[in-house]
């Protein structure tokens, strides 16, 4: 059903997202640091260079953005956000094998980055912008938090992964949990492009608070 119980359609895609978003971008930033510090001291990685991880992916993110912006306008998006969310589960699982510092960041250009894209504001935004007219930056700021959500929450289920299994194996059990998820999420309630009928049932907005449709207070005849 289209509009299931009287929820119109268009809010599961924001459900989607904001869980997407949690899990993407809070993985690759608010996590790094707990990623960071055992592969570092490992890898006898100096303090700067461990930091760089996060600067590598905003570099690579801000390069590929062009070319992901396209294809997000072309490809349906349901087979783009999910092949994203798997692509970037698989990075977990190659950093595990890295045994160098730069190994780790180039993971961090080739399938964080790229995740952070198409799983973060751009795909997001092109999304939930073809569901919403009326409601749109409500729907933004909805599935926006939760990044902020995921920044409480993963940090220390990531901690505990690495703490309990030790870095490798603790990325590999957070990679194959992510993608029990996101797979899921992305593949069952993205649906990239509504039908007229769907986007007939988004809620209007009250016309007593909308601009267009106040009444213009009359000349005074004096």
């Amino acid at each position: 059903m289209n509009n299931l119980q009287g929820i119109y359609r268009g809010w599961y895609q924001v459900a989607a997202v904001f869980v997407l978003q949690m899990l993407c971008l809070a993985s690759v930033y608010t996590a790094y640091s707990v990623i960071a510090l055992p592969i570092g001291r490992e890898f006898g990685a100096s303090a700067m260079v461990q930091v760089l991880g996060v600067t590598v992916t905003t570099l690579s993110a801000g390069l590929l953005s062009p070319v992901l912006g396209v294809a997000v306008d072309r490809l349906p998006l349901k087979w783009l956000m999910s092949g994203s969310a798997l692509w970037f589960c698989s990075g977990f699982f190659a950093m595990s094998w890295t045994s160098a510092m730069w190994q780790v960041l180039l993971v961090y250009a080739v399938f964080m980055a790229p995740a952070t894209v198409l799983l973060g504001s751009m795909a997001s935004a092109g999304l939930l912008s073809r569901w919403f007219n009326h409601q749109r930056a409500r729907a933004l700021g909805v599935a926006a938090t939760g990044v902020a959500v995921g920044g409480l929450l993963l940090p220390p289920l990531l901690q505990w992964l690495i703490e309990l299994f030790q870095w490798r194996v603790g990325l590999r059990y957070y990679g194959a949990a992510l993608a029990l998820v996101m797979l899921p999420v992305a593949w069952g309630l993205i649906k990239g492009q509504p039908s007229a009928a769907e986007l007939a049932q988004e809620p209007g907005v009250d016309e007593h608070h909308d601009p267009k449709h106040r009444t213009q207070p009359k000349a005074l005849n004096l």
